[in-house]
């Protein structure tokens, strides 16, 4: 049934099943903030409201990859076919999250997107609008949707999963009273290409499921709201931040909010802002690791693995 609801709406709520008993499924979603080298010891959970870390090392997290073993039986049912893990990452949302209008992701042929949340999950959608358009590796795609839309609700625990090109909506909710913990798998029916695994070999970030190089905070940060990104380039490691000019406009936010700001004796201000793009892992950090990058290659499928 899950199937077909799958190839004709495009997306599908799933009850993952066949796991270990003693396995805790919320816990290990929360156990998935660690082990990234991207922000300072001590900071538990780093992605804010505004969504994923996006983060290179996610893609070799162990908690995340055992959590995708478990769903993945699951979701192969549904799908009807092997899959492969396509890394996406985590995040953890305590504040006020801003939606998204209706827009499509222009995922390639075979690849699907899914999550699994600490709390009740909720996804709007066209249903069946995945079936009118190409696989072209675009990225992200506003669309103008006046079609009704249908809206599916997770509980927590449960997986969502849906096709990346349906047209679909993000609703604007506001996590400070129950805050979440969500982590995104790409769900690929392809191997992955000898550039994805080379790139996976060298600590470097693989980019998001529909293709898009997708940045490291969001792009209003640096129109609307500079406090922000400065506030969060406070708890990454150095690797990961620069420092960058800014107008006498920036500079008063900044400083308004009581933010690290330098001026020189001409009068210009710089601050500490985050690189805008995730940024390849410490090679020494991946070299402890190499049990890890052998597990997260094979399930990309990148080795064969045995199910």
């Amino acid at each position: 049934m899950n199937q077909e609801i799958l190839a004709n709406k495009g997306a599908v709520v799933i009850k993952p099943g066949g796991r270990d008993k003693d396995v805790d499924l919320l816990a290990l979603i929360r156990a998935c903030k660690h082990d990234n080298p991207d922000f300072k010891s001590g900071i538990s959970e780093p992605a804010g409201a505004f969504g994923k870390v996006r983060s290179a090392s996610e893609q070799y997290n162990a908690h995340i990859m055992l959590l995708w073993q478990i769903i993945r039986p699951s979701i192969e049912e549904v799908v009807g076919e092997p899959v492969f893990w396509f890394p996406d990452g985590y995040c953890y949302r305590d504040k006020k999250l801003g939606g998204e209008k209706a827009h499509r992701d222009q995922a390639p042929d075979g690849m699907y997107a899914s999550w699994i949340a600490t709390t009740e999950s909720r996804f709007t959608f066209v249903p069946g609008s995945h079936k009118s358009v190409s696989g072209a590796q675009t990225g992200f795609v506003p669309v103008n949707a006046s079609e009704a839309t249908q809206t599916i609700v997770a509980a927590p625990g449960d997986v969502i999963l849906f096709c990346p090109r349906l047209i679909h909506t993000v609703s604007a909710v506001n996590y400070a009273k129950c805050p979440q913990h969500r982590v995104f798998f790409g769900v690929s029916t392809k191997r992955p290409s000898p550039a994805f695994v080379e790139r996976m070999r060298k600590g470097e970030y693989v980019g998001a499921p529909s293709g898009e190089m997708q940045r490291a905070y969001p792009k209003l940060w640096d129109v609307n709201h500079p406090h922000l990104a400065v506030a969060h380039a406070l708890i990454m490691e150095n690797h990961c931040v620069e420092y960058r000019d800014v107008n006498e406009k920036a500079a008063d936010k900044i400083r308004k909010h009581g933010l690290p700001l330098r001026t020189s004796a001409a009068g210009k201000h710089s601050a500490r802002f985050p690189k805008k793009f995730p940024q390849p892992v410490p090679a020494k950090w991946l070299q402890k690791r190499q049990n890890s990058l052998k597990l997260a290659l094979e399930l990309t499928g990148a080795v064969i693995f045995k199910h």
